[in-house]
């Protein structure tokens, strides 16, 4: 019997937690149209086959490496 209260109680609540609704389309760019085009895949072996520039050497495609501000330079 106290299992039985306990279910219906968490089904309750769970139940109040699911009430958004979804829009039936989304904008053509919009990353969850179906119509959007699919993102690439990232090439993370890269980071494996290649050395990284040195400091003060050009980033090139290397994310995260990009050149900072002046107030933002490494102590």
């Amino acid at each position: 019997m106290q299992g039985t209260v306990i279910k219906v109680v968490a089904m309750s609540l769970l139940g109040g937690c699911a009430t958004r609704r979804v829009p039936a389309s989304f904008p053509e760019n919009a990353p969850a149209s179906e119509a959007a085009v699919e993102a690439g895949l990232p090439d993370v072996g890269r980071f494996v086959r290649e050395e990284p520039p040195l400091p003060g050497d050009p980033t090139g495609n290397w994310s995260g490496l990009e050149e900072h501000s002046e107030g933002h330079r490494a102590r």
